[in-house]
């Protein structure tokens, strides 16, 4: 078996080019559409089940990676975590009821969702990723649908990790994991990728107050 090198923390299948939009930004609009041939479903399954991650998640991806003729069966067979970047532009009941059922289901979008979390609920995710508390009560949401669903995030990456001091990051991951954290289903974390004016001391500021705190 193979090795992800350490110094790699993505890593991304791009199982196709097609795809069911058109966007005019997108490299696919001049060059991708053009017929190539893909791998099918156990090619892909046999070259990445024969890699190890670690810690790394595989996206999938493209192209639109669901226009993949064996999309469905890639994903039963594959046995590592996985993260899908898609257009959302599929049926997303049926994908959740094609794939294995005992894969975790974890639904990524930024901003202001509170409306479209009821339906994320009916058609089957696990996981909200992230709980951004920039634009949504965070602790109101675990209120709410904390016996549905599991959180991801809850330390804002446009307020708390830049501009807060290290004593603001310890408190916000406190406050998190004692109350989003009630009960379990936390993943704590900032709720995207840490920019570089994130000060140093508040990185190891978090990672303390999640040693320090983070014990059920």
């Amino acid at each position: 078996m193979k090795t992800l090198p350490k110094r790699f923390n993505y890593a991304e299948a791009y199982l196709t080019f097609r795809c069911n939009l058109g966007c005019s930004y997108c490299i696919n609009k001049f060059d991708g559409l053009k017929p190539r041939k893909e791998m099918t479903a156990d090619e892909w399954a046999d070259a990445l089940n024969d890699i190890d991650f670690g810690n790394v998640s595989l996206t999938l991806g493209g192209g639109e990676p669901t226009q993949f003729k064996g999309f469905f069966e890639l994903v039963d067979k594959l046995k590592m975590p996985i993260d899908l970047l898609t257009n959302l532009q599929f049926d997303v009941e049926e994908f959740i009821k094609n794939v294995n059922p005992d894969i975790i289901i974890a639904f990524h979008s930024d901003g202001a969702i509170q409306k479209i979390i009821p339906h994320l609920i009916e058609i089957g995710v696990d996981v909200l990723n992230p709980l951004q508390p920039e634009c949504m009560d965070i602790f109101e949401i675990k209120r709410i649908y904390g016996d549905k669903l599991s959180f991801w995030g809850t330390i804002g990456t446009q307020t708390t990790m830049p501009f807060g001091t290290v004593d603001e990051v310890k408190e916000a991951v406190k406050k998190s994991i004692q109350e989003i954290g009630k009960d379990g289903g936390l993943l704590i974390a900032p709720t995207h990728l840490l920019e570089p004016e994130v000060p140093w001391e508040n990185i190891m500021a978090f990672v303390e107050a999640v040693r320090d705190y983070g014990k059920y």
